[in-house]
């Protein structure tokens, strides 16, 4: 942030910097635990100002411990630059889950820093729909009447041919 140094009794120089601001979408919203979640540059929508006009970056500060965060492919670093248009990738841990810190930028004039923030991200556990277990159909009981005696015959579904019961016509039922 500048300072002051002194050559001999002649050269006294004295350097004025501001550090940068930022401001950031802080929120990429939410995914379900076990996925990636791409970010566009303009997802993050930062904004650098710097009223001394110094070429400004956006900076890596950290990554979640476990996390992955790729910048056009590459597997980023903490101090890596992130550059105007880049395509990310953040991988979470497999084990995360809540809201999480996914990583932390930062913006750079070359001698000092802005502020940190933290790019949140909100992770669900996947709803896994309940197992229905099959339905066995119930066991079906048929009284069939035989001349003056009914004859109770219980047929399970599963093995009808086996309890078939023979048709009699009404003419035979009749002569018994």
């Amino acid at each position: 942030n500048g300072g002051t140094d002194t050559i001999g009794n002649i050269i006294n120089i004295t350097s004025v910097n501001t550090p940068p601001t930022l401001t950031a979408n802080n929120n990429l919203g939410t995914i379900l635990q076990g996925n990636s979640l791409n970010i566009n540059y303009s997802n993050l929508n930062p904004i650098i100002s710097d009223i001394n006009v110094d070429n400004t970056t956006l900076i890596i500060e950290s990554i979640l411990t476990g996390g992955i965060l790729k910048i056009n492919g590459i597997i980023a670093n903490i101090g890596d630059i992130i550059p105007m248009g880049a395509t990310m990738e953040f991988i979470p841990p497999s084990s995360a889950i809540g809201e999480i810190i996914a990583f932390t930028i930062k913006a750079s004039d070359q001698v000092s820093f802005s502020d940190s923030i933290n790019i949140n991200l909100t992770l669900e556990t996947p709803v896994i729909p309940p197992v229905t277990p099959p339905v066995t159909p119930p066991d079906i009981e048929e009284t069939v009447l035989i001349g003056k005696n009914p004859i109770t015959n219980i047929i399970n579904n599963t093995n009808i041919a086996q309890n078939s019961i023979p048709i009699v016509s009404l003419d035979q039922a009749q002569t018994n």
